[in-house]
C-alpha cells in the first residue's frame, strides 16, 4: 500500500509538472511548449504540401527531437539537438526532407517533429511566377522645345524628424503603413491596433506596437499578428509577433 501511494504521488507530480510548468516539457518530451501543438494534437492540414514551390517553404525549420546523423566524411554519428535549425528540401507527408546545416547531407524527419506547419501558417500566399509578354515600344514623340530653367525654390527650414515627447506606437504604425506600405500586408487588412511592452533584443531596448490583420496564407485564411520594433521615434522593422521572423 505504501508503494502504491508513493507511485501515485510521483505520477501526479509528473502530470502537474508537465501540465503547468512549460519549462519541464522540453526535458520530458523534447518539444518546447506552445510550438507545433496544433499539428501534434491533430493531423496534417488539408493542403497538398508536395505541391509547394521552394520559394513557398521557410528558409529553416526547427526540429523538436534529437536526431542521429551520420557524417560519412568523418565517419562519426552525431546527435542533432532539439532546437537546431535546418533547411527544408522536400515534403513527402508525413515526413519532411531536411538539409543538415553546414553539410551537404540530408535527413528525413516526421513533419510533426518540426515547426514546419507553424511557419507555413504564417507565410503569405504567393501566386505562381508568370511571364508577362513584352509590350510594344511606342513610337518616340517629337521632342518638345526646352523650357527655360525654373528658379530654384528657397530651401525650407529643417525640422526635427524625431517626435517630441513620448512615442505613440499606434499612431506611428498607422502613419508608417499609410506612407510606407509593406509587401506582406496593407493598412486595409489591419483589424486591431495596440501598444506592446518594451522588449530587449541583443541588449537593445525597443518600444513595441502590435497589430492583428487578416491574410491568405498557404494554409488558408488566417488572423495574423505583427509586431513593430520602435527606436528613437521610428519603426526599425516589423516581425511576426509569435515567431519573431522579420516581415519584409
Amino acid at each position: 500500500m505504501k508503494h502504491l501511494i508513493t507511485i501515485a504521488v510521483v505520477a501526479a507530480a509528473a502530470y502537474f509538472g508537465y501540465k503547468f510548468e512549460p519549462d519541464l516539457r522540453l526535458s520530458i518530451t523534447g518539444i518546447p511548449y506552445g510550438v507545433g501543438h496544433k499539428i501534434l494534437n491533430g493531423s496534417l492540414p488539408n493542403v497538398d504540401l508536395t505541391a509547394l514551390r521552394p520559394d513557398q517553404l521557410p528558409k529553416e525549420v526547427t526540429i523538436f527531437t534529437a536526431m542521429p546523423f551520420k557524417d560519412t566524411s568523418a565517419n562519426l554519428v552525431i546527435n542533432l539537438p532539439p532546437g537546431s535549425k535546418h533547411q527544408p528540401v522536400k515534403i513527402t507527408p508525413p515526413n519532411v526532407q531536411l538539409l543538415v546545416k553546414g553539410t551537404k547531407y540530408q535527413i528525413v524527419l516526421p513533419i510533426d517533429k518540426t515547426d514546419l506547419i507553424e511557419q507555413l501558417s504564417q507565410m503569405p500566399l504567393s501566386s505562381a511566377p508568370t511571364e508577362t509578354p513584352a509590350e510594344p515600344k511606342p513610337e518616340p514623340e517629337p521632342a518638345a522645345p526646352e523650357a527655360p530653367p525654373a528658379e530654384p525654390a528657397p530651401l525650407a527650414a529643417s525640422t526635427p524628424t524625431a517626435p517630441i515627447g513620448p512615442v505613440d506606437p499606434v499612431k506611428l504604425m498607422r502613419e508608417c503603413l499609410q506612407n510606407n506600405p509593406i509587401k506582406e500586408f496593407s493598412i486595409g487588412q489591419v483589424t486591431t491596433w495596440s501598444s506592446g511592452p518594451e522588449e530587449t533584443i541583443d541588449g537593445e531596448t525597443f518600444a513595441t506596437g502590435i497589430i492583428s490583420y487578416e491574410a491568405k496564407t498557404i494554409l488558408g485564411q488566417k488572423t495574423m499578428q505583427a509586431k513593430a520594433l520602435i527606436k528613437n521615434g521610428s519603426i526599425l522593422k516589423w516581425t511576426h509577433a509569435k515567431s519573431g521572423i522579420e516581415i519584409n
